[in-house]
């Protein structure tokens, strides 16, 4: 049994390693809610996941990636290799076996890190589909008939067709955007460098500027919500077409709300 002192002692050991590696910028909070990314997404956009958060499992399987005509080699796309969003069953799906195999090679990195960015792009994922402000909740909630109640269906109706006429590139590329977003939080600073590393290990559609990274970390929290109200509801934005060029639309868009 262990003397108060020993016991002391641990406490004090544990306390020093905390502040040291919160120094060194190497400690996630052991996934405490505040971290989590689903939490952290809907805290920085200021939005729920409705009528419920996706649910999450991990997964043993281990799927490969089979490369398209003009690939580069050696690619690790995230939502078919380590990760993916199922909106249909409203599922964030984890591949562990692969990111715990991928962290160690070629990223070199602890397998926790590099999930947390997965996790991010996939809730990233059901930001876009599932999302609705705060301030517009209360709408949702009593938008039914008197001695009824709260009815999710047509809402999700919406949702759901809403998030198919989004093609692949604007997907990937929304789900980047709100993923750096939160890594610019300085909590998370310490992220960004292996978020680069990913990134150049995807497809063109993942795949962001240095311009577009610098004006992300710049801008402010309500000039995301033109982008994600266009995305998630089609309004403010009906001039940017749903069927062609919409990736080009939303970065030209981007250079003009972001100075």
């Amino acid at each position: 049994m262990l003397s108060n002192k020993q016991i002391e002692e641990w406490i004090k050991s544990v306390i020093v390693k905390r502040f040291k590696q919160r120094a060194e910028g190497d400690y996630l909070g052991e996934y405490s809610v505040r971290h989590h990314p689903s939490i952290h997404i809907q805290q920085i956009f200021h939005q729920l996941y409705r009528p419920t958060s996706p649910i999450e499992i991990y997964s043993d399987k281990m799927p490969r990636y089979t490369p398209q005509p003009d690939d580069e080699d050696g690619l690790i796309p995230i939502d078919e290799v380590l990760g993916s969003y199922d909106s249909d069953k409203r599922m964030v799906v984890i591949y562990i076996k692969n990111v715990e195999k991928y962290a160690k090679n070629p990223f070199q990195t602890d397998a926790d890190k590099l999930k947390y960015i997965v996790e991010l792009h996939e809730y990233a994922h059901a930001l876009v589909h599932l999302g609705v402000y705060n301030k517009e909740d209360e709408k949702l909630l009593r938008g039914y008939n008197p001695g009824h109640e709260t009815d999710w269906e047509p809402y999700l109706s919406s949702r759901n067709s809403t998030n198919t006429t989004l093609d692949l590139s604007v997907h990937e590329f929304l789900a980047q955007l709100i993923s750096w977003k939160i890594l610019t939080e300085p909590e998370l600073h310490h992220l960004q460098n292996l978020f680069l590393k990913l990134m150049k290990k995807q497809p063109k559609q993942y795949r962001m500027s240095k311009v577009i990274l610098e004006r992300v970390e710049n801008d402010v929290d309500d000039k995301f919500r033109h982008i994600l109200n266009w995305a998630q509801n089609h309004e403010d934005m009906s001039s940017i077409p749903t069927d062609v060029n919409q990736r080009e639309a939303i970065e030209s868009l981007l250079f003009n709300i972001i100075p």
